[in-house]
């Protein structure tokens, strides 16, 4: 079971984004745009794609909260997706892509536990870490691929970027 759960209490944020001269308005029109299309997703598809990576028993005891003016993190079998990033607002499907990487984590930290920096005394303890920590990400990226393809989310991303850099060198021409 995967609950996703919202804490509307973004007060100091909008006191800071006031003070940087932001539109409220934008703001909180982006928070509830990517938080409304969350829940509008249907739960299986997003919950599948991250499953195709876990042991065919898995089953998540995970809560999602979606907060504002933080990172992205995984804390026990725990998510908090960040609703004010930039690509979340740019293309909301990023919000779906990201969450099936950060459940992905939440998943795979069930079965094997995060090493601790501290703990490395010799080169190969380090070289343990940094596979582990490169299996872990690599996971989260491998488990939205397949939707992020399927969508072209990520080649739409691209060319967009492109398309951007080519009218800014003509700009400085």
């Amino acid at each position: 079971m995967v609950i996703i759960w919202f804490r509307a209490n973004h007060q100091r944020l909008l006191e800071r984004e006031a003070s940087q001269d932001t539109v409220h308005e934008e703001f909180e029109q982006n928070i509830t745009a990517v938080k409304k299309y969350l829940e509008a997703w249907n739960r299986s598809g997003w919950l599948n794609e991250t499953l195709r990576y876990l042991p065919r028993n898995h089953v998540f005891k995970t809560t999602v909260y979606l907060i504002i003016d933080y990172d992205n993190d995984v804390f026990g079998e725990n998510v908090a997706l960040n609703l004010n990033i930039r690509q979340f607002h740019a293309d909301h499907r990023e919000a779906v892509y990201y969450l099936i990487h950060e459940l992905a984590h939440a998943g795979y930290l069930r079965y094997h536990r995060m090493p601790e920096l501290a703990s490395a005394k010799t080169l190969g303890d380090l070289c343990a870490i940094v596979k582990f920590l490169t299996y872990l990400e690599g996971m989260g990226v491998i488990s939205s691929l397949r939707l992020r393809t399927r969508e072209e989310g990520f080649i739409r991303q691209r060319l967009q970027g492109a398309s951007q850099r080519c009218r800014e060198s003509k700009e400085g021409s």
